[in-house]
């Protein structure tokens, strides 16, 4: 598929969609076909409540929810590095635990992951394909807090510089104003 535009320009559906057939990213879109999940906590932005992880009573895990404050997700250890991405031009400082770290409280074995962000964006990721580039859930970028306006409170980010990742090649993945986790299946 091709699509042109205006100034002689086209984009080819490899850029508009360049994981169509990646193993890693399984669904991309908003509220229609999604799992379940809770309403946005009010307020939104509320540290009390910044994220919300539940497991799907079909996984091995059980029925769980955990309910994370900013606090919490501090007291795990924090993981830091600098990279570049497709929202800013030039490389940016993400600091935040792990994400493995933060499946660990609630579900060590989850495959298959639902992410939702306060703007209703979601995407199901295969979590073991991307445990391996250590993703973290960023609270800070150079050093200052995430604001739900600066994409927060959590970003979900991957050191594409370390890894040699191609340029785009995760956007799918880096959901911003994260605020709740589903994990669908588990080993």
């Amino acid at each position: 598929m091709m699509i042109l535009i205006g100034s002689g320009l086209y984009l080819t559906s490899k850029l508009l969609n360049p994981l169509a057939d990646s193993p890693i990213v399984t669904h991309t879109g908003n509220s229609q076909s999604t799992p379940p999940f809770p309403p946005i906590p009010q307020p939104a932005g509320n540290l009390e409540q910044v994220l919300i992880v539940q497991t799907d009573p079909n996984s091995s895990c059980g029925t769980k929810e955990f309910v994370f404050s900013e606090q919490q997700l501090q007291a795990l250890p924090q993981t830091s590095f600098k990279t570049k991405h497709t929202w800013a031009n030039i490389a940016q400082e993400f600091s935040g635990p792990l994400l493995t770290d933060v499946l660990k409280q609630v579900c060590a074995n989850a495959r298959d992951i639902y992410l939702r962000s306060l703007d209703k964006y979601s995407v199901m990721v295969n979590f073991q394909a991307i445990a391996k580039y250590q993703p973290i859930l960023a609270l800070k970028v150079n050093g200052q807090a995430l604001t739900i306006r600066e994409k927060g409170p959590l970003w979900l980010m991957i050191n594409t510089d370390e890894y040699k990742l191609p340029p785009r090649s995760l956007d799918n993945i880096f959901v911003w104003q994260l605020y709740y986790i589903r994990v669908l299946t588990s080993d």
